[in-house]
């Protein structure tokens, strides 16, 4: 290949989620940089060998990541999704429903385990108490997926850990509350 005349590109959908953009960059990058090793950026005209060009490498990553905020990443919500957006929205208008209904203190039916359970176990539980715990811990998981849905350009990708922890925390306290408050 002839440096000085001839150009290498790499053309990519921008339409695709951005750490799929980033990803098949790197991969490309390295395959090329694999390949041709003259095609490499980082040579400046200067023939280096393996051991000098890593560490030229070395060298560029550290100073990457002392300017990238700490080591904090960039990406955003937005930027994870592969999906459709009018999943998530399906998903909060569901738990929303549901939500309102148990809050209530109707839907009964769809507590998993307790429309099952005979009259003798159901006599156990307020079912008032029961539906407005459950109700209020869907909510929760419905306001989350709300607030993904509204603000996936601005928030963090870490912030489905977040959630996810918030989710696993909502769980664990609805079974608590449950089984203890909602006993008569």
């Amino acid at each position: 290949m002839d440096l000085q005349n001839e150009k290498c590109v790499m053309v990519i959908d921008e339409h695709l989620p951005m750490g799929l953009i980033a990803n098949t960059a790197a991969i490309m990058g390295i395959t090329l940089g694999k390949k041709m090793p003259e095609v490499c950026l980082c040579c400046d005209n200067i023939k280096y060998n393996d051991r000098e060009r890593n560490e030229w490498y070395n060298k560029r990553n550290q100073e990457d990541k002392f300017r990238s905020c700490g080591g904090i990443s960039k990406m955003k919500l937005a930027d994870l999704s592969t999906g459709p957006d009018w999943i998530v929205w399906i998903g909060f208008f569901i738990l929303a429903v549901l939500s309102i209904i148990l809050v209530s203190g109707h839907g009964s039916c769809f507590i998993s385990g307790y429309n099952m359970a005979s009259k003798e176990e159901k006599a156990k539980y307020n079912e008032k108490k029961l539906c407005r715990t459950m109700g209020i811990g869907m909510s929760v998981i419905a306001i989350l997926l709300l607030i993904m849905g509204l603000f996936e350009n601005a928030l963090p990708a870490f912030f489905v850990y977040i959630s996810l922890g918030i989710i696993l925390v909502d769980v664990v306290v609805i079974i608590i509350l449950g089984n203890t408050i909602c006993r008569k």
